[in-house]
């Protein structure tokens, strides 16, 4: 139980710093992600605590608004995250594609994974995990976060849990939805940030968005 209790206080510290807070400010944050399906200037028209935003997938796809939407997010204090969506081809030059585009926001910013199974080729395939980010630590010295969905949670390496904050996934229902202080089995997994509707409703935006809180007590 101390080794555990010892490798969730060094993530929070990590993740509380890539977040720009200090380390007392222990509260939870509201945020949202969003990619090039959403307008350049979603992360100005809505209020939230933190928007992450997709800048690449595979090794040649590239958000074309993701530098509005981030720029966005900085200018009206949000705290902002960056993530790239893997699409199962070599995870190194996927990695260098997402860094090609994402160095100038390293440490303004924290780095995701984006583990799904749509459109990924490697989808269950935990080394290609492992090498996505010890090749992201390689470049820029820090370690990213991994979104997974609940269930595919057992495709984490035990060593990159170990490393990088998940960002879990799991909706109790699709039901439209604004903020929740405490979503449906909320800290079941440990994890750091949690995805709980893909359906949120949020005065800003007419229409569906991805809500998050990210803990601060993890």
């Amino acid at each position: 139980m101390s080794r555990i209790i010892k490798r969730l206080s060094a993530l929070l510290v990590t993740l509380l710093a890539m977040f720009m807070v200090a380390p007392t400010a222990m509260a939870d944050m509201n945020g949202i992600d969003v990619s090039g399906w959403q307008p350049a200037n979603i992360t100005r028209q809505v209020q939230a605590d933190f928007a992450v935003v997709k800048v690449t997938q595979n090794t040649g796809s590239v958000n074309t608004v993701w530098r509005a939407q981030a720029q966005g997010a900085l200018d009206t204090g949000k705290k902002l995250g960056l993530y790239h969506y893997a699409g199962g081809n070599n995870a190194t030059d996927e990695a260098n594609h997402f860094i090609n585009h994402a160095r100038s926001y390293v440490n303004r910013a924290i780095l995701v994974l984006d583990w799904e199974s749509y459109q990924n080729s490697a989808w269950g395939n935990g080394n290609w995990v492992r090498e996505f980010v010890q090749r992201i630590h390689t470049l820029t010295g820090v370690w990213p976060m991994v979104y997974v969905q609940a269930s595919g949670i057992w495709q984490i390496p035990s060593d990159v849990r170990a490393r990088c904050g998940l960002w879990v996934a799991q909706y109790a229902s699709n039901a439209a939805t604004g903020w929740q202080t405490r979503p449906w089995k909320y800290g079941a997994y440990g994890e750091a940030m949690r995805q709980y509707t893909p359906n949120g409703r949020l005065p800003g935006y007419n229409g569906p968005l991805d809500l998050n809180v990210f803990r601060g007590e993890a």
